[in-house]
């Protein structure tokens, strides 16, 4: 049976890791998706509502928070690595960009109301940070 615990070794990182700044953004998105996940999870009614969605919770809003803590848990681990991490984090600013896309169609077909349309730029700016600071690592990590 596979050992899922983190190691030392994972977790002390010198000062020749690839992506210092992506790192940053990892740990941001890891807390925002953790705080979303246990949200949607033990306050449904409340996310929903400050969402502007009058309806009672059902197991898809719980869902949708489980999920997120999953994607948290994925970000977690893949941050105590360094191996392919480029790779991983071009992903993740690529589909942050496409987030207010489909919110501001949706908020504009009448689906969803105006404060949903906030995290999406929420999120393309983590997008912007994370494609930002992939830019500042590159750049460092050829100087050396």
């Amino acid at each position: 049976m596979r050992d899922f615990s983190i190691s030392e070794e994972e977790t002390s990182k010198d000062d020749n890791f690839p992506y210092p700044y992506t790192l940053n953004f990892t740990r941001v998105e890891t807390i925002y998706l953790i705080f979303l996940g246990i949200s949607c999870l033990l306050f449904p009614k409340f996310v929903l509502e400050f969402l502007g969605v009058y309806t009672t919770p059902d197991i898809f809003s719980r869902m949708c928070g489980m999920i997120f803590l999953v994607f948290s848990y994925i970000y977690i681990r893949t941050g105590l690595k360094d191996e392919g991490m480029e790779f991983f984090y071009l992903l993740t600013a690529q589909e942050r960009l496409n987030i207010p896309i489909f919110l501001t169609t949706f908020y504009l077909l009448g689906y969803v109301e105006w404060p949903l349309v906030i995290f999406g730029f929420f999120d393309m700016a983590l997008g912007l940070w994370t494609w930002i600071a992939l830019k500042v690592d590159k750049k460092r990590s050829l100087k050396n």
